[in-house]
Formats: C-alpha cells, sequence, structure tokens
C-alpha cells in the first residue's frame, strides 16, 4: 500500500496569500498617482471604494469555498486554512486600521515628485502675469474673480484646476476644491515679495518666492 501524498501548496494558495497585499498595494499606489496628477481625485476615491468592494467581495467567495470544501470529500488542507486565514487577517487591518495618514504621506510624494518636474519660477512668473492682467477685473467687481482664458502651459500641467483672482493674489483650485486643497500666489504685506504656496486644509508649504517687483498690485 502507497504512503499518501502530503498535503502541498497550491496555485490558488498563492492567490489567496497575495490577495490582501496586491488590492491594497494598488490603492497605496493610487495615492501617490493622484499626487502626480496621474489621475484626478474622484478617480482615487473611485478606486478606494472599488477596492474595498474587491476585498469584501474576496472574503465572501473564500469563505463560501471554505464551506464547500469542508461539505465535500476533500477538506481542506492545513496550507488552505492558512492561506484563507492569512486573507481575512489582511483584509480586516486593510479596513479597519487608519490609513489615512499613510494616504496623504503618498500623496505628498506623488506631488512633490510632480512639483519637481514643473519649473516653479516660470509658474511663479506666469501668476505673476495673470494677476497683473486681471486686476482691474477685481477693482471693478470687488469679489472673487474667475479667470476663464486658457492657462499658461506650467498652470495647465498642475491638473484639474480652476484659477481665481483674489484680493491679495491667486487661488488655484484642484479637483473644484472638493478636496479643501490647491495653491495660492500671494504678496507678503511685510517686504512685498510674491509667495507659491501649497494649501491643504489649514496645512501650507511654500513651494517658491518671488522677489518684490518695482509696482505692486494696487499702485498707480
Amino acid at each position: 500500500m502507497s504512503d499518501p501524498i502530503p498535503p502541498r501548496w497550491e496555485r490558488l494558495d498563492l492567490m489567496l496569500l497575495l490577495f490582501a497585499p496586491l488590492t491594497q498595494l494598488l490603492l497605496l499606489s493610487a495615492s501617490w498617482m493622484w499626487g502626480a496628477v496621474w489621475i484626478g481625485g474622484f478617480v482615487w476615491v473611485l478606486i478606494r471604494i472599488g477596492m474595498v468592494m474587491v476585498q469584501l467581495l474576496g472574503v465572501v467567495a473564500t469563505v463560501v469555498l471554505l464551506l464547500w470544501q469542508r461539505a465535500s470529500t476533500f477538506p481542506p488542507t492545513p496550507q488552505r486554512n492558512f492561506s484563507t486565514t492569512f486573507l481575512f487577517f489582511g483584509v480586516a487591518l486593510a479596513i479597519l486600521l487608519p490609513w489615512a495618514g499613510v494616504f496623504d504621506w503618498l500623496r505628498t510624494q506623488g506631488r512633490h515628485y510632480h512639483e519637481s518636474t514643473i519649473p516653479l519660477e516660470a509658474l511663479a512668473d506666469d501668476c505673476y502675469a495673470l494677476v497683473k492682467q486681471h486686476q482691474g477685473q477685481l477693482a471693478e467687481t470687488g469679489q472673487l474673480v474667475e479667470i476663464e482664458e486658457e492657462y499658461p502651459s506650467t498652470i495647465a500641467r498642475l491638473g484639474n484646476v480652476k484659477v481665481w483672482l483674489t484680493g491679495d493674489g491667486l487661488r488655484i483650485d484642484r479637483d473644484s476644491r472638493w478636496f479643501g486643497d490647491g495653491y495660492s500666489f500671494v504678496q507678503e504685506k511685510e517686504n512685498g515679495d510674491w509667495l507659491l504656496i501649497w494649501v491643504k486644509d489649514d496645512q501650507t508649504e511654500t513651494l517658491w518666492r518671488r522677489p518684490r517687483t518695482p509696482r505692486q498690485i494696487g499702485e498707480d
């Protein structure tokens, strides 16, 4: 009588082990791509919702697989039990842990990469030119003025943006400001220098300082 064949790892076990890490890695990569303007904010939201749905469906499918195997003449092997337990644990961590800080950090790294491909000095110059070109409209309306013309290439490269003329410079909203972030180009009151600033909620990051020019906004 031949010895029984020992349990061994199967291809399905490998797929079960990789399911949770790969789906979460895709979501983390999408966070970086959002910052790098490879995808938009709304696309990232759809990816996040989609990944959660896929992970939950994976759990349901794995439970059905286990129940079917336990009811059949081929009960799950120790390897199958381990890989399914690993999947349940991985999906639980992916859904329950607070990942917001990780998503924000990756998005910031993606944004820094994208900004490194744009000449910030030229971006600041283009912002200043828009301010000087449209400041008369602000004086007429006394409120925010949306600049609807075709944007300079440096501003257009910032992604899906809207540009507004404000009382102290420009505001560049990303993704329709739905996510509370974008750029500001404002003039310091102390020395008159112009600052290109990244703004997210209450956080700011100065990207470029443009020295004061002989003529400031409002001067004759």
